[in-house]
């Protein structure tokens, strides 16, 4: 169908850009149900054509989803411009791997043709998007992450279940206009498959977000717990040469002494809360090793009666290291009952911050980066026990991308997420909220409250269907605190949580499944042809 190079590639810049005007940060995510029908066109054409379209279309997307990695990697650990410019171009060509692939595979072997054409492509390209190593994972399922009766299927399959679902979709559309274009008129099967599936994510949508609010609205006033949290919007790295003066004057002198101002306030106006919350911040907290801050910590948590407080920095105090936040354990502190224990670190390491991939069989990359961490990720995946009703599972920035690492997590018994974040060093870009969609599909998957609470922010409170709880958000490089009343998840498993992360292996069945049964029709057919010819002729 398409000829020209120039147009395969155009085609694909087109639908990057319909890809990052229905992402996170976008101002359309309904967009997303259309956004990949100009690189689908491409399918119908010659195999190195699609591929040089799927190709500009990866990169491209890839680029605006995570183009806010320059400023981590310039400002912060000190890289230098070709570094820099390097090191992002390999991270987007890693993202954009499964796009190029499917580009290619699709039109070689004609994967698109016949009425399971666009289920295929759907089948294949949701798969290895899901299976596919990629430093920050992401997909066109994110851009629906504050409009729950479109989500609400990720309890089945997980997210991959919205991706494949928003694939077929566009497949579909794709197929059904070149229907119109060559042959005027839309076959049965494409409309009636579009009218199928949007009855299943609208009905199934409507049932279980509204069965939770049924359940909230039922549930006693016991069974909630009530847990206040702390934005400080503390200062990372300086990035207003490279976003101007985003940072009004009274955001920039914030320290530690606002966390403690500002839950003071959070104290002073809700009572009886059952948990303290910060989170993870630029800075690293030194509770064991200076007087001050201890002193701070236990005099808000006397005026709360005893209420237990939460909070993330190094374990051991980076301050005790000749390299400050390159060593040790990225830890979540808890203080109970005057009573102080970390009982969580950090499993997931964050590439080429925390950890410096490849360094023990590469000794020499460590004096190409010699300000990315050396820290020790933690093994340990327990829910924290506090009182009758609260068993909370800590999650530390990185932590709840992951889905099949925190399904693990939760089926042990917790029943509340608290996330704690610092986007700190992105600045004024999407990165925050593209972290906070990426992670949003946890609460459904699971069916358990989270409390997103990041540094600088968007900090919120998500119910079990996914709903932002009204008055819960802290906007993004703002002080500010809250206090929320959820109701903690049950401990009935979703379907997602029987089954994990079976999803994207189940879908590539299927679709080999309907590959094999074409083929052994068409040969049906070719044997059957001779024959029909003979009978013809009698």
């Amino acid at each position: 169908m398409v000829g020209s190079p120039l147009l395969a590639i155009f085609l694909g810049i087109i639908s990057a850009i319909l890809f990052n005007l229905a992402f996170p940060g976008g101002p359309c995510p309904l967009l997303a149900w259309v956004s990949m029908v100009p690189i689908i066109f491409l399918l119908n054409s010659q195999p190195k054509l699609s591929c040089l379209g799927w190709t500009s279309y990866g990169i491209c997307f890839s680029f605006g989803a995570i183009y806010w990695l320059y400023s981590y990697l310039d400002f912060v650990l000190q890289l230098s411009k070709w570094l820099t410019i390097t090191l992002l171009f390999l991270c987007i060509l890693i993202s954009a791997v499964p796009y190029i692939v499917t580009g290619y595979l699709v039109p070689r072997f004609q994967l698109f043709r016949g009425a399971w054409g666009p289920f295929k492509v759907a089948a294949l390209l949701s798969s290895f998007v899901a299976l596919w190593p990629v430093p920050f994972p992401g997909d066109l399922s994110m851009s629906f992450y504050r409009i729950p009766i479109l989500t609400q299927i990720a309890d089945i399959g997980g997210g991959h279940l919205v991706h494949f679902m928003i694939i077929w979709v566009n497949g579909l559309i794709v197929k059904g206009l070149l229907n119109l274009i060559y042959k005027r008129w839309l076959p049965f099967y494409v409309w009636m498959n579009l009218l199928a599936i949007f009855f299943f994510i609208f009905a199934y949508g409507y049932l279980r977000f509204n069965q939770y609010e049924t359940l909230y609205k039922k549930s006693l006033a016991n069974d909630f717990i009530k847990i206040g949290y702390v934005q400080p919007n503390l200062p990372g790295s300086d990035l207003s040469s490279l976003f101007g003066d985003y940072l009004s004057p009274d955001e920039k002198i914030n320290d530690f002494s606002t966390a403690i101002s500002f839950t003071d306030k959070l104290i002073e106006e809700e009572k009886k809360l059952d948990l303290i919350v910060w989170p993870e911040t630029p800075l690293d907290i030194p509770y064991h090793h200076h007087d001050g801050v201890r002193e701070a910590i236990h005099d808000f948590t006397r005026k709360s009666y005893d209420t237990p407080f939460v909070f993330v920095t190094m374990y051991p105090w980076s301050g005790l290291s000749k390299n400050p936040f390159m060593d040790g354990q990225n830890t979540l502190y808890l203080i109970k009952d005057n009573e102080v224990s970390y009982p969580y670190h950090k499993i997931k390491l964050i590439p080429f911050s925390e950890f410096l991939p490849g360094e023990k069989q590469f000794p020499f990359l460590r004096k190409i980066f010699p300000l990315v961490g050396q820290l020790t990720p933690g093994d340990k995946t327990d829910f924290i026990e506090l009182g009758n009703k609260l068993r909370l599972i800590p999650l530390i920035c990185y932590d709840g991308i992951f889905p099949n690492f925190v399904r693990k997590f939760a089926i042990k018994g917790g029943n509340v997420f608290i996330s704690l974040d610092n986007d700190t060093n992105f600045g004024p870009t999407k990165a925050s909220e593209v972290h906070a969609s990426v992670m949003y599909y946890r609460t459904i998957e699971n069916r358990k409250p989270m409390i997103r609470l990041s540094n600088s922010g968007p900090s919120f409170t998500l119910l079990s269907n996914g709903k932002f709880l009204n008055g819960s958000e802290i906007s993004l490089y703002k002080k500010g605190f809250r206090a929320v009343s959820i109701l903690p998840g049950n401990l009935n498993k979703t379907i997602y949580q029987h089954f994990g992360w079976c999803f994207p292996y189940a879908i590539l069945i299927i679709m080999f499944l309907l590959i094999l049964f074409e083929l052994r029709l068409l040969s049906f057919q070719s044997f059957i042809k001779p024959f029909r010819s003979h009978l013809k002729f009698h």
